[in-house]
């Protein structure tokens, strides 16, 4: 049943939002970049933005003295993706991985077995192999601590030095135009076949992915999706929730590490997903295992005495890694209560109002809810 601005006061903006996107969509002479035999990689893996899909976007290089580090990042630093992101990549044959029942417990390898091909190329995946190189590589599992490295960006290694990549950065694109049109559609109970069809759809089949099905996804919600451990149980209710959920799906997908993220989880009323432990590849315990797939132990888990053993990677459990269940479980960033992270309801969806404002304003610009700057203005 379609939603009325008595129970949606946010349904104007939805609405312009739909208008405009699709304006965009039918006269802004934009496409989508599908050139190659992986134009998803490719489009953020070059120095000149693809200006058939690229509306806005930062440019680096030599000339404009721009240079930022995401070959390095992924190389060398502890930012890294998460099981619960992972988990959002379907099968290659528009399945739900989620609904596999041994997903909690399925190891590296396996997990990345026959999944949306754009998994293999935001997330290194086994058969990983860099732009310019030959070699297949491994994740780097004691740098990102049993999480998962992150490729997208990632150029050829003449980028790897710290501060030395100059991919170009997307701001703004047609996928996302995409994104927004089907998103607000389903939000405001409009959304047709047809909608997903010119957009959502046009996303997956470039991807090499079956189309989505709106009668079939609103039959059946992602419970998954739903659920207070790995979703986002404030998801409106309606009967185009399960719509709504795979578009949240193909969002997240589509526009990983292009820092539109965070606005949506405010715009979701989602932000206690923040408080969620960083969960990374799932290990059943201290052993020899495999992470590119050859069937050759790459990396060591042990805990006591360090075994031998060459061309692995040892990590100690414990001291060089942490797992959920100590012994075995996922990977966690920090040992278990380590670092505690809180979201505040009454407070976090809004920013603070500057202090200098504040004072200018002589008092009349008010502080949002939860937030207290110490400012006290005498009244006159």
């Amino acid at each position: 049943m379609p939603l009325t601005r008595n129970h949606f006061p946010g349904e104007e903006l939805l609405e312009i939002c739909a208008q405009s996107s699709r304006k965009l969509m039918d006269e802004g002479g934009y496409r989508l970049y599908e050139k190659g035999d992986q134009p998803y990689r490719d489009l953020f893996a070059t120095l000149v933005p693809r200006s058939e899909e690229v509306i806005w976007a930062r440019i680096y290089g030599e000339q404009i003295g721009g240079k930022h580090n995401a070959n390095d990042e992924s190389k060398t630093r502890k930012t890294a993706m998460t099981k619960r992101f992972v988990n959002l990549y379907l099968n290659k044959d528009g399945s739900r991985f989620t609904d596999n029942p041994d997903w909690t417990t399925m190891q590296f390898v396996d997990e990345c077995k026959d999944r949306d091909p754009r998994m293999a190329q935001t997330v290194l995946c086994p058969g990983y192999i860099q732009i310019g190189q030959s070699k297949v590589q491994a994740p780097n599992v004691n740098i990102t601590e049993g999480c998962y490295q992150f490729v997208k960006y990632v150029m050829s290694d003449d980028y790897d030095a710290y501060d030395q990549s100059r991919a170009s950065m997307p701001i703004f694109r047609l996928a996302e135009v995409y994104l927004n049109y089907a998103e607000a559609l389903a939000e405001l109970g409009t959304l047709s076949q047809n909608d997903l069809d010119i957009s959502v759809n046009r996303l997956r089949d470039r991807a090499c992915m079956p189309h989505l099905d709106m009668a079939s996804a609103n039959a059946h919600p992602d419970s998954y999706l739903m659920s207070e451990e790995w979703g986002y149980p404030n998801v409106t209710r309606s009967s185009y929730t399960g719509a709504i959920l795979e578009i949240r799906r193909e969002r997240m997908i589509e526009l990983a590490l292009e820092l539109t993220h965070y606005n949506d989880i405010l715009r979701w009323r989602e932000g206690k997903v923040y408080e969620k432990p960083f969960y990374g590849m799932y290990f059943p315990g201290p052993g020899r295992y495999d992470m590119t797939g050859d069937g050759k132990a790459n990396v060591c888990l042990y805990s006591g005495k360090r075994p031998g053993g060459i061309g692995l990677k040892f990590l100690e459990i414990g001291k060089e890694i942490f797992l959920s269940e100590g012994d075995h479980g996922f990977a966690v960033r920090f040992s278990s209560d380590a670092f505690v992270r809180n979201w505040h309801e009454d407070r976090d969806y809004l920013y603070g109002i500057p202090t200098n404002e504040r004072s200018l304003s002589g008092g009349t610009l008010t502080q949002n809810p939860g937030w207290n700057d110490g400012l006290k203005f005498n009244s006159l």
